[in-house]
């Protein structure tokens, strides 16, 4: 009997447990975009740009017609320059740029498609692709917005990419040069006096580019590139290792 009635109560015990068990929980209450809009804006306040990307993408999927989509896209830029993923941060500038020209926010999303791509620009030896693009965004900016101090800036960020494309032009001629290919070498020395006048790899490809003709014995090419070189760079110690 003892037993029985023990296995009775274990059993009712189980099955209120059971029975407890097989009720639903309350499905949380769905988040409005605006708390998602404020979550984001305060997060990217709090320096906090992985979260604040986050919310402002959440936000832009959930009103895609809220007048606060420019706004929401450019903070989604920003907040992804801060992570470091400047590939997804241009591809946000671009989007506001492209989808609102109007919005006060396109000339400044322009301006960070040249930041973006900055940072981008890998170092001389690797492929320059990004380097181009960079140019053409920050040229642009300079192009449409000219005698403002962000102009200036990416014309001074131009300079710098401009000097590591001819870097790149230079060190593979002296690649080339240091193993006697030099008919190769002649061409990216050209290339880099040619395209790139105004950094100072110019002046030291054009000592190689005469040092290169010497070896091969164009003495026409190589006087040529003499005088070039002490006519447009004359207080370049490239030029006055060969002034005497």
């Amino acid at each position: 009997m003892i037993n029985s009635a023990i296995r009775r109560t274990a059993a009712a015990a189980l099955g209120s447990v059971l029975l407890a068990g097989c009720h639903p929980k309350k499905a949380p209450e769905p988040v409005s975009p605006d708390t998602v809009y404020q979550r984001a804006q305060q997060a990217y306040a709090n320096g906090k740009n992985g979260r604040a990307a986050t919310l402002f993408e959440q936000f832009l999927a959930l009103s895609p017609g809220d007048p606060r989509v420019p706004t929401a896209t450019y903070l989604t830029a920003r907040a992804r320059m801060g992570t470091h993923e400047y590939v997804t941060a241009a591809a946000q500038f671009l989007r506001v740029v492209n989808d609102f020209p109007a919005d006060t926010l396109a000339r400044t999303a322009r301006m960070g498609l040249c930041e973006a791509y900055v940072h981008l620009s890998p170092r001389p030896q690797l492929d320059q692709d990004y380097t181009n693009s960079a140019i053409a965004y920050c040229e642009s900016y300079g192009q449409l917005y000219p005698n403002t101090p962000q102009a200036d800036r990416a014309a001074l960020m131009v300079q710098a990419l401009q000097s590591k494309l001819a870097q790149k032009e230079y060190e593979t001629g002296v690649f080339y040069f240091r193993r006697k290919a030099y008919d190769a070498s002649v061409i990216y020395f050209t290339r880099a006096a040619a395209e790139f006048p105004q950094t100072p790899f110019a002046p030291a490809a054009l000592l190689k580019l005469y040092e290169a003709y010497a070896a091969v014995g164009y003495v026409e090419e190589r006087d040529a590139a003499k005088a070039r070189l002490l006519k447009d760079y004359p207080s370049s110690p490239e030029a006055k290792s060969l002034a005497g």
